[in-house]
């Protein structure tokens, strides 16, 4: 909820005994599902599938089919979940106060500098979506570019993915997508006239588009057509980089990488593209598995990319751990031959490595040492290099001067997180935004001698937030690890035990959850809830050893710091037992499912959203290949019992009484589909003890994984979280209609 943020064989006898020919039920609509109306039930054609001499059943493999009756199943347990959630006397006043709560937070994104101007993304106070600006650095007025909502490039459920300036600032190009499935088209547009150019380029997810220095075209990522009888997990591989010259065919572009040729170690499974950084002479190719901080590098001369075959020369192999930073992700900074990047080969926090290109096969030399903080980004300026490092979410900024090897600590306005961060190596200075838990995302512009100034690109959050605190505290994990607990909450809090709390975490591919205010949490403070992060192993808190400390055979310690860290909020009467929900996101829902599979007596509610259920099938999705790196494969013995160990819908047994929990899922989701959400919701469902708390399914059948969903499906999202956990949590405006 931060900051824009987842069986055992012999259990069947009981289902069996209900009838495996079970029809479903689907109710037509909400105004017929009333309150504690039965959501309906999911027929069951067990499959059993054999790993390594062990057999497996999954009784819901048919949802993975996504045909009309599984779309019929969902729509039906939808109409249930909303209509209940709806039907309770407290769900208007608190859907209104989300809504106006979200309406008047304003915050700048995603910021590019080109010269004396600033490009970001912001969704304008009463907006829906986010829209694209550009404004004069120094103060102005700023202008709107791109309108993802309008038509002709956009539509009601449109969203800019992505975006790329020219180096003159005179065009930029665009990722335009609907209905948050990510399946983005690009386009151009003329900045000067605000006309768009005739380009319109699909199958374009993550193109990564980067300029040619002339500014005639552009370098971008696109997948190959995905022709019926596909196997989804084949969706997203041989991945090829094209270079498109403005005005021309899109189907004649002139390949410039392909991945499955340039002698990768991932194959077709990885992730690709090309940066041509500003002002260099070196351009660079990268492949990635899409969820690993390592990469591959290739490097060549930018003028020969246009030339036909471009000559590249691998230089960094996955083995060197070398990659982009784990937050800011910018372009490698290149000074003359030397390119500058981060690595966490024999430094788990990361440390600056030189490369001299015109010497590839040479190995790099420390430019900056690991230090006591995680470094997670570089960005070049004309007055050196700035660099973004993070002692367990505290951020601190720094110049790099690469002449000297001499590191200048730059103050910032109070003690954060740096989400973000952007510079021109032309000019001097640097823009981050600055963020905490109590206090809106702020962007500064930093200049040598002038310190660190407001940029203001939006209109101020209107509300005191004097009466909101934060807290860090630390859980001691079961093998004796220190473990980070923020709390959030309104002053005044009585710690007894009586305050409802969402506690979240995540802990995967080394991703933190730092600090980040939301405003629509707000409405949950008010109403004497607590909101707590447990920053679980797995995650990147600590750098590259927190990470690995909760991946793949270690993952078990990501749920059961999570336990610790929950453990710790109700020991300490900032919630209790009945009272405390816990959170999951993507990755997350293997935290949250594992939690409530091995502790099911320590929470009141659950949420898992869009979560990872089912990891032994997960491989076989579109997005799954792409995540053994960091979870395992069923291909070996040893990443089969990890995922077996890690994989929820697996663990729930029959008649255990398990935490009111909803699962939601986004029909247009191609990173966590939709079934794994179905297939963790029917089988909790089934199993629930008799007389349990509710089991429910929430799904968003124009939206996917959350990005690119609009304010009012976020704000119905959070709106309906907080209304369950109200409800499970016993709030007197939020109890059934009986």
């Amino acid at each position: 909820m931060s900051n824009e943020t987842k069986a055992d064989a012999g259990s069947w006898s009981v289902l069996k005994a209900l009838g495996l020919a079970m029809l479903v039920l689907v109710l037509p609509n909400a105004a017929l599902a009333g309150p504690e109306a039965a959501p309906p039930v999911a027929r069951i054609e067990p499959v059993v599938d054999v790993y390594f001499g062990q057999s497996i059943t999954d009784p819901y493999r048919w949802m993975e089919a996504r045909g009309a009756d599984f779309d019929a199943w969902m729509r039906g347990q939808d109409d249930v979940t909303r209509g209940d959630l709806r039907a309770a006397p407290g769900y208007a006043k608190l859907a209104a106060e989300v809504a106006a709560l979200s309406a008047a937070a304003e915050v700048p994104i995603a910021p590019q500098i080109v010269g004396s101007w600033i490009f970001y993304k912001k969704r304008p106070q009463g907006t829906a979506q986010f829209k694209l600006f550009v404004a004069p650095l120094a103060g102005g007025t700023e202008r709107l570019l791109v309108d993802p909502l309008v038509a002709p490039l956009g539509g009601p459920d449109g969203a800019i993915d992505e975006y790329a300036v020219s180096p003159d600032g005179t065009k930029l190009v665009f990722a335009i997508s609907r209905g948050g499935s990510e399946e983005s088209t690009l386009h151009v547009l003329d900045v000067v006239s605000g006309k768009p150019l005739s380009e319109a380029i699909d199958r374009t997810r993550f193109a990564a588009a980067s300029w040619d220095p002339k500014g005639d075209a552009f370098y971008y990522n696109r997948l190959n057509p995905f022709t019926s009888g596909m196997a989804q997990s084949d969706r997203f591989k041989d991945e090829v980089v094209y270079r498109h010259v403005l005005g021309a065919d899109p189907e004649k572009d002139a390949r410039v990488f392909v991945v499955n040729e340039a002698g990768s170690a991932l194959g077709r499974d990885g992730f690709t593209h090309v940066i041509v950084p500003a002002g260099s002479k070196w351009s660079f190719a990268l492949v990635n598995s899409g969820v690993s901080p390592e990469s591959e590098w290739w490097v060549a001369p930018t003028e020969t990319l246009s030339r036909g075959k471009v000559p590249w020369r691998k230089f960094v192999s996955l083995e060197d751990k070398v990659g982009l930073g784990s937050v800011i992700a910018s372009d490698p900074v290149v000074i003359g031959d030397a390119a500058y990047l981060l690595s966490f080969k024999d430094a788990l926090n990361w440390r600056l490595l030189r490369y001299d290109l015109a010497h590839p096969e040479q190995p790099p030399i420390v430019a900056a040492p690991e230090g006591k903080g995680v470094l997670v980004g570089a960005l070049k300026a004309k007055d050196g290099v700035y660099l973004v490092s993070s002692i367990g979410g505290a951020y601190a900024l720094s110049r790099f001067d690469p002449a000297s090897g001499k590191a200048t600590a730059v103050a910032t306005p109070m003690t954060g997180t740096i989400p973000e961060a952007a510079s021109d190596p032309s000019q001097d200075g640097v823009v981050y935004a600055l963020d905490s838990w109590t206090r809106p995302t702020q962007l500064y512009r930093e200049r040598p001698g002038k310190g660190a100034a407001p940029l203001s690109l939006a209109k101020p959050f209107a509300r005191d937030l004097s009466a909101y605190v934060s807290e860090e505290l630390t859980a001691t994990a079961a093998d004796g690890t220190q473990v980070p607990v923020s709390v959030i909450y309104r002053k005044g809090l009585k710690r007894d035990g009586s305050a409802p709390a969402i506690v979240e975490a995540y802990g995967a591919y080394g991703v933190s959850i730092d600090a980040g205010f939301s405003p629509r949490l707000l409405a949950w403070y008010d109403r004497g809830g607590v909101y707590a992060v447990v920053h679980v192993r797995g995650g990147g808190e600590f750098g590259e050893t927190w990470h690995l400390a909760g991946k793949d055979a270690t993952k078990p310690n990501t749920w059961r710091d999570f336990i610790a860290g929950v453990t710790l909020l109700q020991k300490s009467g900032y919630t209790s037992p009945a009272k405390a929900a816990g959170w999951g996101t993507s990755a997350g829902g293997i935290m949250i499912g594992r939690t409530i599979t091995e502790r099911p007596d320590l929470l009141g509610a659950a949420i898992i959203n869009v979560g990872l259920s089912d990891t032994l099938r997960f491989e076989t999705s579109e997005g799954g290949p792409a995540n053994v790196a960091e979870f395992g494969t069923v291909k070996t013995e040893a990443g089969f019992k990890a995922l077996l160990e890690m994989s929820a819908y697996h663990h729930v047994k029959d008649g255990t009484a398990y935490p009111a929990t909803l699962v939601t899922a986004g029909m247009n989701d191609h990173r966590v589909p939709a079934w794994e959400g179905g297939k963790m919701a029917a089988r909790l469902q089934a199993a629930q003890a008799k007389d349990g708390s509710p089991i429910r399914l929430r799904v968003e059948f124009d939206a996917g994984h959350g990005m690119g969903s609009t304010k009012t499906q976020y704000d119905a999202l959070y709106t309906d979280i907080m209304a369950f956990v109200l409800r499970a949590t016993g709030a007197p405006d939020f109890a059934p209609a009986r």
